[in-house]
């Protein structure tokens, strides 16, 4: 065989094992991963309300939102939050980037308490 040859055939199997892995085969689908345990629901339902509760209340939050690991919240009076109250509540951390903005530091469970917390908010 010559290089060509042997270049086709490397390309044929690195194409052909991207397109193996990316094709999911764990045979769950996402509604069925999605689905949290009614315990770890409420458990995550008062954190987000001891969360909120330390912002300020409902009434203090102008907006939130969250990324990988934290909340997002813009405020309206960055005076109302109450930094311990956060980390008692489960968060291990707040971070302040601006003066009415704050991120809550909770974790890979993130998207779940901020579900929870969406539904206080409403």
């Amino acid at each position: 065989m010559n290089s060509t040859t042997l270049l086709v055939i490397l390309c044929v199997v690195v194409v052909c094992a991207v397109a193996f892995l990316s094709v999911p085969h764990s045979g769950k689908n996402k509604a069925a991963e999605k689905k949290v345990d009614p315990a770890e629901a409420n458990k995550y339902a008062l954190v987000a309300q001891d969360i909120l509760k330390a912002l300020g209340g409902k009434d203090n939050v102008v907006s939130a939102s969250y990324c990988t690991t934290r909340l997002r919240f813009e405020v309206k009076d960055y005076r109302q939050v109450n930094e311990q109250a956060v980390k008692a509540a489960g968060a291990t951390g707040i971070i302040r980037p601006g003066k009415n903005a704050c991120q809550v530091i909770v974790g890979t469970k993130v998207e779940s308490i901020y579900d929870e917390l969406d539904k206080l908010l409403k």
